[in-house]
């Protein structure tokens, strides 16, 4: 069982890593300037953009950026919120004990439900299987 978990880590990083590059890139497909979302849609002196640029690596190409970004990553900065003007660790530092109270509780209504209906379907057979069957397709 190791061996296979040991296998399988080298195939869980590169389909991150993809993964994480696809949604990178389609974040520049977006419409939209970055930098007038930055400057918050108003007009601001050259300087200024010249300095938002330099910030967000937004002179610097395509892939440098991403490579800068997953960096960051790596480290655990998340950088600023745009939106907000605050770390993101900061949110999701606040965010994360509810998170994980969900987590746990829908995972505990899970395994409740699952072992009630598998339960009753395993033991009757007919209707109450096929609607059980039916209905957990539905919900998945």
């Amino acid at each position: 069982m190791l061996r296979y978990l040991l296998r399988q880590i080298p195939a869980l990083v590169l389909l991150l890593l993809a993964a994480s590059f696809v949604i990178f890139i389609s974040i520049y497909f977006a419409p939209g300037d970055p930098l007038a979302t930055l400057a918050g849609q108003r007009s601001m002196p050259p300087e200024r953009l010249e300095k938002l640029q330099a910030q967000y690596h937004l002179d610097k190409p395509l892939i440098q950026r991403y490579f800068l970004w997953l960096g960051d990553v790596v480290r655990l900065d998340f950088g600023e919120s745009i939106t907000l003007r605050e770390p993101v660790n900061d949110r999701v530092r606040e965010a994360a004990p509810v998170t994980i109270f969900l987590v746990i509780y829908a995972q505990l209504l899970v395994v409740v439900i699952g072992t009630i209906t598998g339960s009753i379907a395993a033991c009757f057979r007919g209707w109450p299987d096929t609607v059980i069957i039916v209905a957990t397709s539905i919900g998945v």
